[in-house]
């Protein structure tokens, strides 16, 4: 198997599954609870608490991947974008989508993204 299949498949298990533990925590990594942390790591030029460091750590993740993942979810980072960018580009999304807010960051960072920076084919 080649590395960047391997690495397809660790980015979409990454980016969509969901732990039991999640399940259990009350609404923990949805974007009803994580906009308020995305927007508080941008507002506090990049000084954050944990779930502020999640939401950046979601977004950087998905970043890094976004070019490994399937044709569906697949997107390109301009090689000028920064994490500013692209957290502004998530929120953006979340605020102008909030009956998706139910779901989990992971996917709505990487719909986002997709949406705002597709592959040239």
């Amino acid at each position: 198997m080649k590395i960047t299949s391997c690495i397809g498949a660790v980015a979409i298990f990454t980016l969509f599954s969901s732990s039991a533990s999640h399940a259990q925590k009350p609404e923990y990594g949805s974007g009803n609870y994580m906009l308020k942390h995305c927007q508080h790591f941008l507002q506090e030029n990049y000084r954050y608490d944990p779930f502020d460091g999640e939401c950046s750590g979601i977004v950087s993740t998905a970043m890094f991947f976004g070019k490994s993942l399937p044709p569906d979810f697949r997107f390109c980072v301009p090689e000028s974008a920064s994490l500013g960018q692209a957290i502004r580009i998530v929120i953006k999304y979340m605020e102008s989508n909030p009956q998706l807010l139910h779901l989990d960051l992971r996917g709505l960072a990487t719909t986002a993204l997709h949406e705002a920076w597709p592959c040239k084919r």
